[in-house]
């Protein structure tokens, strides 16, 4: 999902910046968490946000909510059951359908893995 220069895309490569420089990650470090290449994670930090299976895996990586990474305003962690409960208008909009693109995503995850136990047997 590319945001070309919007403020999603701002908050969210400043945000991956500083969390890899305080973790210490490489690109390629981030890169191979999230099954991408190297030059990826590189467009990522000039202003692109992933889409919603290498988002989530990232945002596993980083030990962050999906939230802090694309609202200025938002806590790192969001208590249990809150996901989502700061943003407002438009923000809401789209923060629902991050989530409804990441439980598409588990859901077919889900149904892959069924699928490579029934042919393990």
């Amino acid at each position: 999902m590319s945001t070309g220069n919007n403020n999603f895309g701002n908050v969210f490569s400043r945000r991956l910046r500083k969390l890899m420089d305080d973790g210490n990650f490489t690109q390629a470090q981030i890169a191979d968490a999230c099954g991408v290449s190297q030059p990826a994670v590189k467009k990522w930090l000039a202003n692109s946000v992933p889409g919603g299976m290498e988002f989530y895996l990232l945002t596993q990586k980083l030990g962050v909510c999906a939230e802090f990474m694309l609202f200025e305003d938002a806590p790192s962690q969001l208590p249990q059951g809150k996901a989502g409960a700061h943003a407002v208008g438009p923000n809401k909009i789209k923060l629902a359908k991050l989530h409804s693109q990441v439980e598409e995503l588990e859901t077919a995850l889900a149904g892959v893995k069924l699928a490579i136990k029934e042919l393990e047997k």
